[in-house]
């Protein structure tokens, strides 16, 4: 019975992680993506839009580099959040 239990396992996981492996293969693979939009996400820093420097304090209510106004963090989390699910659907 329990090796029975572990094949199934076993079978259930390699399907898994060759699925896994596919769409980190492709060229455009979600994986990265989903990686590359979770900027500071549970973090308490903020990041800019226009020039993509990340680890800003969020003290700051503009960026350092090209001093384009911030978004609160509420709302960089919120369209972080939109572009996870646009990228899942």
């Amino acid at each position: 019975m329990k090796a029975e239990y572990e094949y199934e396992l076993n079978l259930y996981l390699t399907s898994i992680l060759e699925e896994l492996i596919t769409k980190k293969s492709q060229e455009i693979n979600t994986i990265d993506q989903i990686m590359k939009n979770q900027k500071g996400v549970g973090s308490h820093s903020k990041w800019c839009k226009k020039c993509n420097t990340t680890n800003i304090d969020n003290k700051k209510h503009t960026c350092p580099n090209c001093n384009e106004k911030l978004d609160t963090l509420a709302a960089l989390h919120a369209k972080s959040a939109n572009e996870v699910i646009q990228l899942l659907i």
